[in-house]
């Protein structure tokens, strides 16, 4: 009598829990107080766009120093900044007429078992890359 032959389904990786880089705030509730704030900030002071880095950088410290929040968090309330300023304009566009540009991969690319088509990356969702 022989013993059949057992074939084991390949181990799925357990997708890695990534902490956010130090200058973006560490709990999804503090970016969200941010957000909110930097709503309030634009809707009070309304700047016009489109903003130029320097006018962006000079609002940034000023919602930053104007909340009491790490100097750290600039860069991240500048984006923020920038975002909800473009908010009403973005609206305006059906969603049929926006263009959405994405780096084409943040694969590792020697480990993703996802292949390309004509249409882009198939992903196998296995949790190895930061996305």
């Amino acid at each position: 009598m022989q013993i059949p032959v057992l074939n084991l389904p390949r181990p799925v990786p357990v997708p890695r829990v990534r902490t956010p880089q130090d200058n973006i705030p560490q709990t999804g509730r503090e970016r969200e107080r941010i957000k909110h704030l930097v709503e309030r900030y634009v809707a009070a002071v309304q700047p016009v766009p489109p903003l130029s880095l320097d006018e962006l950088r000079s609002h940034s410290d000023r919602f930053v120093s104007a909340h009491g929040l790490d100097p750290k968090y600039r860069d991240y309330a500048a984006v923020l900044l920038n975002s909800e300023v473009y908010r009403e304009q973005l609206a305006a566009v059906p969603y049929e007429r926006r263009l959405l540009l994405l780096p084409k991969c943040l694969r590792v690319e020697d480990k993703c078992p996802a292949p390309f088509d004509e249409f882009g990356l198939l992903c196998k969702r296995c949790g190895l890359c930061s996305i």
